[in-house]
């Protein structure tokens, strides 16, 4: 590793953790940038390609986020997808879980994304 990556990989890790404080602070608040509704309304049509590349790139962030604090051993995983997942599946996963929990939409996106794989994709606990 040189100097550089290894300066990048120290400055993430250290950013990692406030980026997550800024998720958490914004998940039960409806001042969160963007709410369920909005992302539900962004990922209804694949055909308006701004609005559905809007939702795609969201939904696909807010797992990465998820899953490198995991990796980075920062928090646990909440989300464990299978290999071969995509992400079109993961938006109908986000579809499915809004349409059951339709009281939930006015809070925030990022929250809503991270509960719906959570529901569908558990990560598996090791127990002794």
């Amino acid at each position: 590793m040189n100097v550089t990556s290894s300066i990048l990989h120290s400055s993430l890790k250290l950013a990692m953790p406030l980026l997550l404080i800024a998720l958490l602070l914004f998940t039960a608040s409806s001042n969160a940038f963007d709410t369920g509704n909005e992302l539900i309304e962004a990922c209804r049509n694949p055909n308006d390609q701004a609005q559905y590349g809007y939702c795609l790139g969201f939904v696909s962030a807010t797992f990465d986020v998820q899953e490198q604090l995991g990796v980075a051993k920062i928090l646990p995983a909440i989300a464990c997808l299978p290999e071969g997942v995509n992400r079109n599946q993961v938006v109908a996963v986000f579809q499915r879980y809004a349409s059951v929990h339709p009281g939930e939409l006015h809070g925030s996106a990022a929250y809503l994304v991270i509960a719906s794989l959570k529901e569908a994709f558990p990560c598996a606990t090791h127990l002794p």
